[in-house]
């Protein structure tokens, strides 16, 4: 179960991210997120390790640590994009309509 659910993480860690701002196919996103997991696992692991931690506190305060918590982690998943797949490309140009 561990195997699938690191699996899973990893083809949907930077997916969204690259089918908003790169227009990548979900399937192809989702590949190239594993791919980029699979170049960085040391530091895919200690996040991992670090969020597993700050999650186990987040839910001390009856779940209320999560109201910060997860605002942080799409920061940090935000970073980690484009720490990988460098800044935001500039928006295409739409092209222009007749009449």
């Amino acid at each position: 179960f561990m195997v699938l659910w690191v699996g899973l993480i990893m083809a949907l860690w930077f997916a969204p991210a690259l089918v908003l701002f790169h227009d990548v196919a979900p399937l192809e996103a989702m590949q190239l997120s594993v791919e980029a997991c699979i170049r960085n696992v040391l530091p895919f692991s200690l996040m991992a390790v670090i969020l597993y931690v700050l999650i186990w506190l987040a839910m001390l305060p009856a779940g209320l640590g999560m109201l910060v918590l997860v605002p942080v982690m799409a920061g940090t998943v935000h970073a980690s994009y484009r720490d990988v797949f460098g800044d935001l490309p500039a928006l295409p140009e739409k092209p222009a309509t007749e009449g």
